[in-house]
């Protein structure tokens, strides 16, 4: 078909917002408490809906086909450039974030042990500068040098799927300790509401509190691929865009609420900034007797994960890079298969 689907809309949607956000969110539980925290979680996605509708009610008023051209015609041609310039500096760090973090998880960090060590892969295939090279050209780039943007569906089913075990596995942990009980090694101090250290600041308390929404905001970005998918969607479809966008923050909030409570409840005042490093095999262990497999299991699906959500997140700044190039004469789909190859190389690189 010429046209994408509306459920493919939904799922690369998805992809682009669920992301390394994901093992932040049990720490901002950590912060606020349970209750507040869930709240906290359930607002952005409310905010993130609100913010697209306005985007895209501006884009029906003045007639734009891209984020940057609803930009321009409203507040003129600097502004335009202020948010491509934005975008690419935004996902170009987030791509990079990403990139370190399968290197994390398959090569190793800071002395912690990575999935493939963990497999028993000879030591020279543990080198990260090699791992990240492999991951990088073998699956980034032919993954970002596609022509059209709904061909990334593919990569969102996988992310979906790789998600989905993801809070399986959490829900599991999370059952698993509540069973023990209190002779669970894991679950402990853990909070309905935030608390205030006696004497301290309450400016500076209140301060603490309100980083953490920064973090939240973060894990519902998806606007700069709403205009793409919108433009890709069949003419009688692209008014249900808004519909695409609702549908898929609502899974991603349900998602980012079971992770971050499964989490927080397993590892309780013990949760890290990352969540990833409390799912280490030295801390599963207590829980599970196959702790190692389940540990390396989780590092290997949450690089592919990341890998998918690479893509959804690079496709907006090659169109950036091909606008600014061409001066909004081109697309990227315009490009002949080569210079589309190239430039994912040199973007990935």
């Amino acid at each position: 078909s010429k046209h994408s689907t509306f459920g493919a809309t939904v799922f690369v949607l998805l992809n682009t917002v669920l992301g390394a956000g994901i093992m932040s969110l049990p720490a901002v539980l950590k912060v606020l408490g349970v209750v507040p925290g869930v709240l906290a979680i359930v607002l952005v996605a409310l905010v993130a809906d609100v913010t697209v509708g306005l985007l895209l009610s501006a884009t029906e008023a003045n007639g734009g086909r891209t984020y940057a051209e609803t930009v321009r015609r409203a507040l003129g041609p600097a502004a335009a450039s202020v948010l491509r310039a934005c975008v690419v500096v935004n996902n170009l760090g987030l791509c990079v974030v990403y990139l370190i973090i399968v290197g994390d998880c398959l090569a190793g960090a800071r002395g912690a042990e990575g999935a493939l060590a963990a497999l028993g892969a000879p030591a020279w295939s543990n080198s990260r500068p090699l791992v990240v090279s492999a991951v990088a050209f073998a699956l980034v780039v032919p993954l970002t040098s596609v022509k059209r943007i709904e061909t990334l569906r593919f990569a969102s089913y996988a992310s979906a799927a790789l998600m989905a075990l993801f809070v399986a596995t959490m829900v599991a942990l999370c059952a698993r300790s509540l069973a023990l009980g209190a002779d669970s090694p894991l679950s402990k101090g853990v909070r309905l509401f935030p608390e205030f250290a006696k004497g301290s600041s309450v400016a500076g308390d209140v301060v603490g509190e309100l980083t953490v929404f920064a973090v939240m905001m973060n894990s519902y970005v998806c606007h700069y691929n709403v205009h793409a998918l919108r433009a890709a969607l069949a003419p009688d479809e692209r008014g249900r865009v808004g519909a695409a966008v609702r549908r898929a923050l609502l899974a991603a909030c349900a998602v980012y609420v079971l992770t971050a409570a499964a989490a927080y409840l397993v590892f309780g005042e013990d949760t890290m900034d990352d969540a990833l490093s409390n799912l280490s095999d030295a801390r599963l262990t207590a829980l599970v007797p196959f702790a190692k497999e389940l540990a390396c299991a989780v590092k290997i699906g949450y690089s592919c994960s990341l890998v998918c959500t690479y893509t959804a997140i690079n496709w907006e700044v090659r169109e950036a890079v091909v606008a600014s190039v061409w001066r909004g004469r081109k697309g990227a789909a315009d490009l002949a298969a080569a210079p589309r190859l190239a430039l994912s190389v040199a973007l990935v690189a």
